[in-house]
């Protein structure tokens, strides 16, 4: 009969791809159940061995179906008694049960709005594929089996590693590009089976300015479209980074995960469901080789983090199935100019390196490195077990004194390694040992700390301490490796007088605080620290000084004030910050009541909805 073509049909348009096996296409009952979108379509296929029969009669329905069918005869109009006619000849009569029902129940009601439900409800029932506007325009040909295989392979990735259990409130995190829109797609397919509710989560890193805007209305648009409730948050990411000297995507990454930690403090959700897919996993593993790291870095990014609260259920997803999953459905999403920026790391691995590797040296490199990270991981869960068991026998906490062990006081934050066992380990469990030993203090060794700290455990001498990151002090004695901080200077309290308008510099921080008034209407700000401040409700004079033991603040969107001393914790800040930096942390007061705060919005009490402002603002001292 020669080469036959499956036609798929679409409102505007058709596009054809070649079958090689017209038989083994019908005889397969799973490809013979593919439903694509449909329109009215005038046009009837008319090849004998291939005709769609559609059902343009039922255009007013949100969502068309028409299925495949073999023929004898060579056109039949689109009528109930044709479709019957057809089902008969239908080449493979076990499908037949599947669209009869379909018909009769339509036919049965005669009411027209209802019989069109109806039928749609029914449909829906028999092939659970649903079809959404695509506003991009792009149209696939990935047929609903294509659709199922996404959700399945997302499906098998929660029941295998257990990341939802029935009941979780989870909180899907979309900023509106590609991979969380169809996270949060993929999850709406799958909430019932899995028993779980479903929220969004956006957050807004103040980055990209209009651009980002658009983004957040586009997510709350979706949030709504599925009736999920809404959650957004938001921080000025640029001067975060600034601030603490890091990159722009390590502060944004930080302020990202504070929100998503104060979600679940709020009791808003139980997880967070993130975006990452295949190709990040790759991105990171590849990152992290060039950068140097050892098999924990190798495992790159865990499908779950349970002291995060976070889940990633599309780590085994690559961005090209993402992409033409969401053509498929017909859904929308955003594209993040700041991906194409290419003075960022993970951008040119990203459009430059990994396409180079996968042109020139292996095509499946995105699977090979994803597969690497997971042969990681369970290699570090292996030895993250064994060191629970083996650490407790090497570890000493405190300082030794001829009596025994000092463990309070500066002596809580020393640990002490027994030489003789650290000589006997074999060296890759002595840097095991060695680096899970820092970690208990907050700090993490890089290859060369490791490499330094065994020289100095099997060629003692060293009289001076060796200083690591984090200010952390390495010295070996007679008997132990001991690890201890450096004693910090108490930092002294200040108290300043801040005019508005005006400034004043502190020295404490090394930065000029700004008061400056807003003109109504004049100019929009947002974000933590750009948040304005209402003029007629502060006094003529604020004061700006460091936080003291029973202060309280109530950041907006809070449910009632909270102690400072809770707000500064690390799992709040987003970083370990030193005892130091927490003590000098700035706050502002007027009248006697803290209206601002570093790092917080300001109180719902003191927002501003008209009239003039005010914005406080941070200058480095070197800026």
């Amino acid at each position: 009969m020669g080469r036959h073509f499956v036609r798929f049909a679409t409102r505007e348009h058709f596009t054809q791809r070649p079958l090689d096996s017209l038989s083994a296409f019908l005889d397969d009952p799973d490809l013979l159940r593919l439903l694509a979108y449909v329109g009215r379509i005038k046009d009837r296929l008319q090849r004998i061995a291939n005709v769609m029969v559609h059902l343009s009669d039922y255009a007013h329905l949100a969502q068309d179906c028409f299925v495949l069918v073999q023929l004898v005869s060579k056109h039949h109009a689109a009528s109930q008694d044709s479709d019957e006619q057809i089902i008969k000849q239908c080449a493979c009569a076990a499908d037949a049960k599947f669209i009869q029902p379909v018909l009769q129940q339509y036919s049965k009601n005669k009411d027209g709005k209802t019989q069109h439900e109806t039928y749609a409800r029914a449909a829906q029932q028999r092939w659970r594929i649903q079809f959404s506007v695509h506003h991009t325009g792009n149209y696939s040909t990935m047929n609903g089996v294509g659709i199922a295989a996404v959700i399945e392979k997302v499906q098998k990735h929660i029941r295998e590693l257990r990341l939802m259990a029935p009941g979780d409130r989870i909180a899907v995190a979309v900023s509106g590009g590609a991979d969380s829109v169809a996270l949060l797609r993929a999850l709406l397919e799958l909430r019932q089976e899995f028993g779980i509710v479903l929220s969004v989560a956006h957050f807004h890193h103040q980055i990209r300015g209009a651009e980002a805007d658009s983004d957040q209305q586009f997510v709350s648009e979706l949030a709504q479209q599925f009736q999920l409730k809404f959650h957004s948050g938001s921080a000025d990411v640029p001067a975060y980074a600034r601030d603490h000297k890091l990159s722009l995507e390590s502060a944004a990454r930080e302020l990202r995960h504070w929100w998503f930690a104060e979600l679940i403090r709020q009791d808003a959700a139980d997880k967070i469901a993130t975006a990452h897919t295949l190709d990040d996993q790759a991105e990171t593993v590849l990152m992290k080789i060039l950068r140097g790291t050892g098999v924990r870095g190798l495992a790159g990014i865990a499908p779950e983090q349970k002291e995060k609260h976070l889940v990633r259920p599309l780590l085994g997803i690559t961005r090209k199935e993402i992409e033409t999953y969401l053509g498929s459905i017909h859904q929308s999403w955003r594209n993040d100019s700041s991906n194409l920026d290419l003075s960022h790391t993970r951008n040119r691995i990203r459009h430059t390196l990994l396409p180079l590797l996968e042109r020139d040296f292996n095509p499946a490199i995105r699977q090979t490195l994803a597969d690497l990270a997971a042969v990681a991981r369970a290699e570090d869960d292996y030895w993250r077990k064994e060191l629970e068991s083996l650490l407790p026998r090497l570890v000493r906490q405190g300082k030794p004194t001829r009596s025994g062990r000092i463990t309070t006081g500066e002596a809580e934050k020393t640990l002490g390694l027994d030489l003789s066992s650290l000589r006997a380990l074999p060296e890759a469990v002595r840097s095991l040992v060695l680096q899970k030993t820092v970690e208990q203090l907050g700090v993490t060794l890089e290859y060369k700390h490791i490499q330094q700290l065994t020289d100095l455990i099997l060629h003692p001498g060293r009289s001076k301490p060796m200083v690591l990151p984090g200010g952390l002090l390495a010295e070996c004695g007679l008997r132990e490796l001991r690890f201890s901080f450096k004693t910090p200077k108490e930092p002294e309290s200040y108290r300043y007088s801040l005019p508005i308008p005006g400034e004043v510099n502190v020295p404490e921080l090394g930065k000029t605080v700004r008061a400056l008034v807003i003109s109504d209407g004049k100019q929009k700000v947002s974000g933590y620290n750009a948040t304005l401040l209402n003029r007629n409700l502060l006094a003529p004079e604020l004061t700006i000084r460091n936080w003291q033991p029973g202060d309280r603040f109530f950041p907006a969107h809070s449910q009632s004030p909270k102690k400072v001393k809770e707000l500064l914790q690390p799992s709040r800040l987003g970083k370990g910050f030193s005892a130091a930096e927490r003590k000098l942390w700035p706050v502002i007061e007027s009248a006697g009541q803290l209206v601002w705060m570093r790092g917080f919005p300001v109180p719902q009490a003191y927002t501003v909805q008209a009239g003039e402002a005010v914005l406080i603002e941070e200058i480095a001292d070197d800026a």
